[in-house]
């Protein structure tokens, strides 16, 4: 089962003040973006590495980077390569190096590229499947 949870930045979104902003940096640090971290300016692609760091939860069943350090935690945001998923997941690496990627410029540019970097991911699975024995 897969569930979505750390709602603890919610906003009612019908007050018009804000999306993700240029300069403004706010949210649970383990979503944080590198750029979030180091406190430079941040667009929509921050929000890109965020969704990142939630399909590898998704994937996994557990974040991407943990510490009982808050200093590390960011740390490994802004350093650490992003993880490496089990053979079995392998078709879905690509996927979330493009979303986690440390540089903004080498992250997926926009959701319309996530969606088709997804939709990629998905025909490979598909004919992965199509090409396995029945099972007897």
């Amino acid at each position: 089962m897969i569930a979505l949870a750390d709602f603890g930045v919610a906003k009612d979104l019908s007050n018009d003040t804000t999306k993700t902003q240029f300069g403004v940096s706010f949210g649970s640090p383990y979503y944080l973006s590198p750029e979030q971290a180091k406190g430079i300016m941040v667009d929509h692609r921050s929000d890109l590495y965020s969704l990142g760091v939630i399909f590898y939860e998704m994937l996994m069943g557990r974040r991407p980077y943990e510490s009982d350090s808050l200093h590390d935690l960011i740390r490994q945001h802004v350093e650490a390569p992003p993880p490496k998923l089990p053979a079995n997941l392998a078709d879905c690496q690509e996927l979330i190096d493009g979303l986690m990627a440390k540089d903004p410029a080498q992250r997926y540019q926009s959701a319309e590229a996530v969606l088709d970097a997804i939709d990629t991911v998905w025909t490979r699975a598909a004919l992965s499947a199509a090409r396995q024995p029945p099972a007897a």
